[in-house]
């Protein structure tokens, strides 16, 4: 635990609390600020969830952008509109086609679950892990965001940070990596949201995939590979 609280604090300490889930609750686009406030910022989140696979999350925010201008923040709504007309509207995401399909599995599935909220975090999980095109990560970061409760997502920046500082194998699997941090860090949703969001963010500034910033590196001395 030591060693994961040491990279959350030197992180935290360099990049500052990232907040990293927007929500347009504000104009211009704000930072995410401790969890959605209402049912339209939480389903929000489930829609970036699913638009941000395989694209980047300025591609994800033009989408959402869009769809907060038509007012489809609402599953309802989302079930209603034609998936031609989803798919224009969510295009910047990329295979709008698929996710556009997967926006309304999902929104079906809001509309036939009340009180998601009130679950366990593992039925919660269990149920969102049933939607065919969420897999772990994409249901971690909905549990996590979307409904404020202690999980870890895991990504391709957790297992290349962890694997160079000496905390685990980069080829250990997805569950591997979401016990272990979770058996060694705050159960606090939101250090865990801000844990993740370092993660990410130190990934693309300075443990890159390839050439990582190792002499400029926060994590420098805690690190067993510097490049």
């Amino acid at each position: 635990m030591d060693k994961i609280n040491k990279i959350f604090n030197r992180l935290f300490a360099h990049f500052g609390p990232l907040g990293w889930w927007p929500v347009t609750r504000h104009n211009p686009y704000p930072e995410y600020l401790g969890g959605p406030i209402n049912d339209k910022e939480r389903f929000e989140i489930v829609i970036g969830a699913i638009l941000t696979q395989n694209t980047t999350w300025k591609n994800v925010e033009k989408a959402l952008i869009n769809l907060n201008k038509k007012n489809l923040f609402n599953p309802k709504k989302i079930i209603d509109i034609s998936k031609e007309e989803l798919g224009e509207i969510i295009r910047s995401a990329g295979y709008y086609n698929q996710k556009s399909k997967k926006l309304k599995e999902i929104s079906q599935f809001i509309i036939d679950n009340k009180n998601l909220e009130k679950l366990e975090v593992s039925t919660l999980r269990e149920k969102l892990l049933e939607i065919k095109g969420v897999g772990p990560e994409t249901g971690d970061s909905i549990v996590l965001y979307a409904f404020n409760k202690p999980t870890s997502v895991v990504d391709t920046y957790t297992k290349r940070i962890f694997s160079r500082i000496g905390l685990m194998d980069e080829k250990r699997s997805y569950e591997d990596f979401k016990l272990f941090q979770e058996e060694n860090f705050s159960v606090e949703p939101y250090k865990l949201q801000e844990l993740h969001a370092l993660l990410v963010e130190h990934a693309k500034e300075f443990c890159t995939k390839n050439n990582p910033d190792c002499m400029m590196c926060p994590l420098y001395e805690l690190c067993d590979k510097n490049y």
